[in-house]
């Protein structure tokens, strides 16, 4: 699937493009911290829904193993903080 369906939504594009705005004026303290907001939502999204895992992240969806392991009970779910 990729990137491309995400970005067709315009609250998602909107939201990938505010994080790369603010890498722009932020100080680079800060560069890391959008790119785990980024790694884990546009990339590696998940959420749960209904009490059941989802995933929307391009890297998750675009990879048949990477969407079996991270819907299996392997991987390791932490609040995103």
């Amino acid at each position: 699937m990729g990137h491309a369906p995400m970005f067709a939504d315009t609250d998602f594009s909107e939201f990938s493009q505010m994080i790369g705005l603010a890498s722009l004026g932020c100080p680079e303290k800060y560069l890391p911290r959008l790119a785990t907001i980024y790694w884990f939502t546009v990339e590696f999204g998940m959420c749960l829904e209904d009490g059941k895992r989802k995933a929307y992240g391009a890297g998750i969806l675009s990879s048949f193993g990477e969407f079996e392991w991270a819907l299996s009970d392997k991987p390791k779910f932490l609040p995103l903080d």
